[in-house]
């Protein structure tokens, strides 16, 4: 082990293994007790918990002699473990790779919020990352009809999933694995259609703002429940589709393609609807176009 000034001097406590983990212990230390005692929400890096990974893996450091050179790392792409968090409620995971994150779902008892962002392709990569490993897989309380290779047991706290932004360019058959989901942000992906949803039925607020729809024919099968529903800088010339979701609150559809004022009218009789967004549509550009938008919901 180098001594204390030079392992500073040589950036160990930012670079190297040993000289992390030496820091965070130190860092938990002094503010361990402050922190649990105040309920604060304490960030680590993936380097981090790289580092803490690796060290419950060996039982002393290596102490490898040679040159250091330049430093290579790059954190996105480390893998660590997160089982020796054995009670997360909440998660935050940004600018990693979902696919070498490992054992995200020994936190599926007590993980009630989990937010990732610049991280993910695929929604499978976060929710059932362990299905890479299986040809067919299905969530543990389902009737199967086929062979399957694997039972998945299901995220029962979670209740908030934010996935924006990513590389998602759909909503895979993984969403079974999360029934219990009533906040869902899936705005700045790649999404072209609304799907699978219809699984949630306990969802109340979801956000698909600036992705890639251009219809939503049918949508009202798939969101039963919802409150509030972002649809924000999409591709959508038509509103047809919303006319069946009987208990929106909320709606905002603005940035989109809409130059018909009847398309609102689609929308017009739906009972508790309270709030709608149409800026920057085409249709904004009307004359007196709040009037005549104000006309579509009649009494």
């Amino acid at each position: 082990m180098a001594p204390r000034m030079l392992a500073h001097f040589l950036h160990f406590h930012v670079y190297e293994i040993n000289g992390i983990s030496t820091a965070l212990d130190e860092d938990l230390f002094e503010k361990g007790e402050q922190l649990l005692g105040a309920s604060e929400f304490f960030a680590n890096r993936p380097l981090q918990v790289y580092a803490v990974t690796e060290q419950l893996q060996q039982g002393k450091p290596t102490c490898a002699k040679g040159p250091f050179g330049n430093s290579n790392i790059r954190e996105q792409l480390l893998p660590f473990d997160l089982s020796i968090f054995k009670s997360l409620h909440q998660v935050e995971i940004s600018h990693c790779d979902a696919k070498h994150i490992r054992e995200l779902v020994a936190s599926k008892p007590t993980l009630a919020k989990m937010s990732v962002r610049f991280s993910a392709t695929s929604m499978k990569e976060v929710l059932v990352p362990e299905a890479s490993e299986f040809d067919e897989w299905e969530p543990e309380g389902t009737t199967l009809e086929g062979p399957v290779t694997a039972v998945i047991s299901t995220r029962q706290a979670l209740t908030t999933l934010d996935l924006n932004p990513n590389s998602i360019s759909e909503m895979e058959e993984s969403v079974k694995l999360i029934p219990k989901i009533e906040f869902l942000d899936l705005s700045h992906n790649g999404l072209l259609v609304v799907d699978n949803l219809q699984h949630l039925y306990n969802l109340m607020h979801l956000d698909l703002s600036y992705n890639k729809l251009s219809s939503l024919e049918g949508v009202h099968t798939k969101l039963g429940n919802i409150k509030t529903l972002n649809l924000a800088g999409n591709l959508l010339d038509s509103l047809s589709g919303l006319h069946k979701l009987y208990s929106l609150v909320n709606l905002d559809v603005s940035n989109n393609r809409i130059e018909q004022m009847e398309e609102v009218r689609s929308i017009g009789s739906l009972p508790y609807l309270e709030h709608v967004t149409l800026l920057k549509s085409p249709l904004s550009i009307i004359p007196d176009y709040q009037t005549k938008l104000l006309a579509q919901f009649g009494e």
